[in-house]
């Protein structure tokens, strides 16, 4: 048998390490850390008109605890169902932790965004809510196709001005909320650029350094509790029926739009208990 001879060979290895700042950047896309802080919100629209801000409920949650929950309601509320709300807020007891606050809180439709803006956007925390598109349009006064990644979808303006002449103006200076539905169960939904960002509105999610990073836009932490109950189940609920499939206390009653009948005293509580389900 002929004998064959063993040689060696230079072998060549062409690596390409990653930089540590690509390194944080892979990490940052592949895990998503829950913020600490939730915002949870549900909305009532009008009978009239689904769509308009009838009146609107949220939970702060801190660390797994409950803080401060309140009622908002829409501008075209009238003066005499306002006052049966603040009535009905002062009789009311905040289901919330020892240290939270112990009153429920009545904010207009403006003031509420001002607290959405401060939690959603500056302090990045996580927006909950079923059907979540839904609430976040009858938040907004305006709205307008979206362009770029969400081309087909929709831009929502919710924080406005008023100009000189009185006419209400998209505020530049706040971000605006584009919504892109795959289908009836899923949506993606981001905050936009705005104009002057904070130096701490430019640190992108997962930076190891903390540094800002120039042209970067916070997309927000969004989370429809709709599409998280059709990937637990494969069933599309509403939110009364996923209430009652995952045992949760506090649910809906059916057809919360019909009681409203020119007085708040019942629809009130039933949009604290449609929040709830958490």
């Amino acid at each position: 048998m002929p004998s064959h001879e063993i040689r060696t060979l230079p072998i060549a290895v062409r690596v390409f390490p990653d930089p540590a700042s690509a390194e944080a950047e892979n990490r940052s896309r592949r895990f998503w850390q829950e913020p600490e802080g939730i915002l949870v919100i549900h909305t009532v629209g009008r009978p009239d008109a689904p769509q308009e801000l009838l009146i609107g409920s949220y939970l702060i949650i801190v660390a797994g605890q409950c803080v401060e929950e309140g009622l908002f309601h829409g501008g075209a509320l009238p003066k005499a169902d306002i006052r049966v709300l603040k009535i009905y807020v002062a009789r009311s007891r905040a289901e919330t932790a020892a240290e939270g606050v112990k009153q429920v809180r009545l904010l207009t439709r403006r003031e509420f965004l001002q607290l959405f803006y401060d939690l959603a956007y500056k302090a990045r925390c996580l927006v909950v809510g079923f059907n979540l598109p839904i609430h976040l349009s009858r938040l907004a006064f305006g709205s307008a196709p979206a362009r770029g990644f969400f081309a087909g979808g929709f831009s929502l303006g919710l924080w406005s001005y008023i100009d000189k002449r009185g006419r209400e103006r998209p505020n530049g200076f706040r971000p605006r909320i584009c919504i892109k539905y795959i289908d009836q169960k899923r949506a993606l939904i981001a905050f936009t650029a705005r104009n002057s960002p904070d130096q701490e509105d430019l640190i992108p999610e997962g930076s190891l350094s903390g540094d800002p990073k120039p042209g970067y836009k916070f997309p927000g932490h969004f989370l429809d509790l709709r599409t998280i109950a059709f990937a637990l189940t494969d069933e599309v609920y509403s939110l009364e029926a996923a209430c009652e499939a995952f045992g949760v206390k506090h649910g809906t009653n059916r057809g919360v739009a019909s009681l409203w009948k020119g007085t708040s005293t019942r629809i009130a509580p039933t949009c604290r208990q449609c929040r709830n389900w958490r």
